[in-house]
């Protein structure tokens, strides 16, 4: 039977728990002769741990423990990166290429009248579809994160946003801290390293 390395990543913020994991997988023999379990307490540390540690070439068993916790368990065999340098699956621009990110911090543009903001938004996003290149990501944070979510009045556009290749980052601690991590309809749960990383692939950054 495997040696086993448990860390606990309970009651820590994303990214945190990935980069615990990624700090215990490095200093981990690359024999096969140890697993590593990670433990957390919340379905979108669960799903960036699961991602990060796939990425690396590992075999994920995951255990729900009950409530919000779950339990990883990573085997390391021969398919494990000796150099992971990438905590996410992320693409790269082509070389010279420009690439563009949107970073979404509200779910409103500018500031002063709501409902102002929100038509501006809407606008924003509906024109930004007929731009060339397509952004490479979009990035949602804080409240911006409820524009991804059910009853967003930009939703249409941001599904086809990644039906043409645009990958959509949302921040999974922005969800839970308002209680929409079951509300999510479009791009998939991320963390600030990932999201982070995106913002170093690209050329140019707007933020709306």
């Amino acid at each position: 039977m495997s040696e086993k390395v448990i860390i606990d990543c309970s009651g820590l913020a994303c990214p945190k728990p990935v980069l615990e994991a990624k700090e215990a997988l490095e200093s981990m023999p690359k024999d096969g002769s140890k697993e590593l379990v990670v433990i957390v307490d919340n379905e979108a540390a669960r799903n960036n741990v699961e991602r990060f540690l796939s990425s690396q070439g590992c075999r994920v068993q995951v255990e729900a423990l009950g409530g919000e916790k779950f339990r990883l368990t990573a085997s390391v065999g021969s398919g494990y990166k000796e150099r992971p340098v990438e905590i996410s699956c992320t693409p790269s621009p082509q070389k010279g290429a420009e690439s563009i990110a949107i970073l979404f911090k509200s779910d409103t543009m500018g500031e002063g009248d709501r409902e102002l903001g929100t038509t501006l938004m809407d606008a924003f996003c509906h024109t930004l579809l007929e731009i060339r290149p397509v952004p490479m990501f979009m990035a949602f944070y804080n409240s911006g994160v409820k524009l991804a979510t059910t009853g967003s009045v930009v939703l249409d556009a941001l599904k086809e946003f990644e039906k043409q290749g645009t990958q959509l980052l949302v921040c999974g601690t922005c969800l839970r801290f308002y209680g929409l991590e079951d509300a999510l309809e479009v791009g998939r749960v991320s963390n600030m390293y990932e999201i982070l990383e995106a913002l170093t692939k690209v050329t140019k950054v707007i933020h709306p």
